[in-house]
């Protein structure tokens, strides 16, 4: 079977330059150890980096997008070649006057395969503008952040972020939440304005939920009131466009984690294809672990069901599948629950600690015996 977004969507280019899910959530829920063989949807790669640097045999990344590939390959190689300054200089988080980011890529494209550099070849304008901004989602979320209201709001960001109890940002959300910004927001993050510039129409295919911007101003206002701010990179990358100190952002950036990704990039495969079309050439219990992102969000139900059928095979006893629901509810099917058994009590737990507060619900499902 093919998924409906392949048919319709363009991966000509890259859509997200940043993961925008938590990847502390992974870390309970899979329990990823040196034994394991993971598959993760690939994205922009933070969380494939993130899962690695538990030592698993081997990480198998997937995506449809060979723009996305693409970036995951370039970190792989970076990571492999550069010291770490030079690495965050390639991604855009530091300037240097010694080497631009098109230097250091000038010395790291005879290390990439011929997907990878085609990609970047055509497209030195990425490097320019930050290769971690670059995702057609990332710009987006800079429109809003360079609108005059948010820029009018910058003093209340601020202070919101700076808080450092749950009282505090209570009282700073509230001066930052006025009629105008509110307005703004749910336009800005309403689904006509999502699909035309920030997603894409095929990503709202399966979506019933009427009000999604009220929606994803409701999740707002959550993670601005009813969680810690203090160590939400997510939530000020979002409110910012960049996070304050690296140390505090995705693991695979800091300094104390470069070394060792050095030595396990070399586990990471990457393959462009469907989810379905790999995993039916999977023999049984070919995988431990699975980090599904959001995928079953672009597909019908029928076709869920299926995916969590072939998953269900390939996963050893024991082996666990995590996954986001965003706007649509996707669920291991009923026919399998003699096989999947859904964490509800953790997943649950996990989600409500979720610091990256865009998603309705957290599922994890362990194969049975």
């Amino acid at each position: 079977m093919k998924s409906e977004v392949a048919t319709v969507m363009s991966f000509d280019d890259v859509r997200y330059s940043c993961v925008w899910e938590d990847h502390r959530l992974l870390d309970s829920a899979l329990n990823v150890n040196c034994s394991d063989t993971v598959l993760s949807i690939c994205s922009a790669g933070c969380n494939v980096l993130h899962l690695l640097l538990s030592g698993p045999a081997k990480v198998v990344a997937i995506d449809l997008s060979p723009a996305q590939l693409s970036l995951l390959e370039l970190k792989l190689i970076g990571i492999g070649h550069l010291e770490h300054e030079d690495f965050l200089c390639l991604l855009g988080y530091r300037t240097s006057t010694q080497r631009c980011a098109t230097d250091l890529y000038s010395t790291l494209r005879p290390h990439l395969s011929d997907r990878a550099r085609s990609f970047f070849d055509s497209r030195d304008t990425l490097f320019h503008e930050g290769l971690f901004r670059c995702g057609r989602l990332e710009r987006y979320f800079h429109g809003f952040q360079t609108h005059p209201t948010v820029v009018a709001a910058r003093p209340a960001i601020e202070r919101l972020l700076r808080s450092s109890s749950l009282a505090e940002q209570q009282r700073a959300f509230e001066e930052l939440s006025s009629p105008a910004f509110t307005d703004l927001f749910r336009f800005y993050f309403g689904r006509e304005m999502m699909a035309k510039n920030g997603r894409d129409p095929a990503q709202f295919s399966h979506v019933a939920h009427g009000d999604v911007g009220g929606y994803f101003e409701g999740r707002f206002r959550h993670a601005c009131m009813g969680m810690p701010v203090a160590d939400n990179f997510y939530l000020r990358q979002f409110l910012l466009g960049h996070p304050l100190e690296l140390e505090d952002a995705q693991p695979y950036l800091r300094r104390s984690s470069f070394h060792k990704l050095k030595a396990l990039a070399g586990r990471v495969e990457l393959v462009q294809e469907e989810l379905e079309s790999y995993l039916s050439r999977q023999p049984d219990g070919a995988l431990s672990k699975a980090n599904l992102s959001d995928v079953f969000e672009y597909m019908s139900e029928g076709l869920s069901d299926a995916v969590f059928g072939e998953l269900s095979r390939c996963l050893r006893a024991g082996g666990r599948l995590a996954y986001w629901n965003l706007l649509t509810d996707r669920q291991r099917p009923a026919q399998l629950r003699g096989e999947l058994a859904p964490q509800k009590a953790l997943a649950l737990s996990l989600w409500k600690a979720d610091r990256a507060w865009f998603y309705k619900a957290f599922h994890i499902d362990e194969r049975l015996p």
